[in-house]
């Protein structure tokens, strides 16, 4: 669960978000869209308490229950004890240390089963084994299947996997934390249509609360019921998935539009009334004020148009062939 006030945003001389009050409730799925660069991850990161020094932040933020985080950039090296993809999924519920732990206790023990050693041990087993430790080779082998991913790679160093790989290990990661509120920024990145498919029904599956940032359309209108599309500076709360986003923003635009062209028609009316009636009489000197005083409130309270997305085209020549033999290479 996630409570905000208030929250205002800036980098240098250019406003993120302006104040903003958001609550999201346990169980929502929710989704933040926007242009690239419209800082949708910085919001991300205010949200998390991860946002830089770079950033002027007011308002609060409070969270509820556990959290985990997918950021766009894999941590250098992983979490777990080791720089391997399965000790950096086990150390979501700290399974990593504890299994270290263990070992270590259960090798004193055997050299010397005192009852202080003895209760070591049992005290540590019986964390492993309520976090689900005896259960996590199957756990972690099921979300590797549904991600399309070979459990060789788990054993790998992480700075030797591909791109896709790591993004996998970090979904598992995450997905076996089992949170209350997953927050999910770019999830299919490097991901194919059978690992994306899984992850819809995974996330449609879960009981928690989702924030994800996403430009994948299936996975925004299958896996979230709640829109907040960030727009010059503004958050605006949509019910319904991304479909339903578009339709009830573009009656959402155009009643705006609307609204303002009657508004701009109203102020030009009066302001060439007022403007016929000056250098007259004193009373139409007086009544012309009142228009120009009737013409400042209706600007000041004009109501502010969402710009439309705008959507560009390009057409590029087609290229000369290249030759048969593009390129020949000898003592390299």
């Amino acid at each position: 669960m996630l409570i905000v006030r208030d929250l205002a945003i800036e980098i240098g001389t250019r406003r993120i978000l302006t104040p903003t009050h958001l609550t999201i409730g346990e169980g929502e799925k929710v989704g933040i869209v926007g242009r690239n660069g419209a800082g949708k991850s910085t919001i991300l990161s205010v949200l998390l308490s991860e946002g830089g020094e770079h950033l002027r932040v007011e308002g609060t933020v409070q969270r509820f229950g556990s959290w985990a985080h997918l950021p766009q950039e894999p941590v250098p090296g992983g979490l777990g004890v080791e720089p391997i993809g399965l000790s950096h999924i086990l150390s979501a519920r700290g399974l990593d240390k504890l299994d270290a732990d263990m070992h270590t206790a259960r090798h004193a023990m055997a050299a010397d089963p005192s009852s202080e050693n003895i209760e070591a041990f049992t005290t540590i087993e019986e964390r492993f084994r309520n976090l689900g430790g005896y259960e996590a080779e199957s756990e972690v082998a099921r979300l590797a299947a549904g991600l399309g991913l070979d459990e060789e790679y788990l054993l790998e160093d992480l700075a030797s996997l591909s791109g896709g790989q790591r993004r996998r290990v970090d979904l598992m990661r995450v997905l076996y934390e089992q949170p209350e509120t997953m927050v999910l920024d770019e999830p299919t990145n490097h991901l194919d249509k059978a690992a994306k498919r899984w992850l819809f029904d995974e996330l449609e599956k879960f009981p928690g609360t989702v924030l994800v940032i996403s430009h994948d359309l299936p996975l925004l209108d299958k896996a979230i019921d709640r829109v907040l599309s960030l727009r010059e500076g503004r958050l605006r709360e949509y019910k319904g998935n991304y479909t339903k986003f578009l339709e009830q923003e573009e009656v959402t635009i155009a009643g705006e539009e609307k609204l303002a062209s009657r508004q701009d028609a109203d102020i030009e009316r009066l302001s060439q009334l007022a403007n016929s009636m000056r250098g007259q009489t004193e009373k139409r000197a007086r009544l012309a004020k009142v228009l120009d005083n009737r013409v400042d409130r209706l600007k000041d309270n004009r109501v502010e148009v969402t710009q439309r997305e705008r959507k560009v085209k390009f057409k590029l020549p087609t290229p000369p062939r290249s030759g048969d033999v593009p390129l020949t290479a000898s003592g390299i």
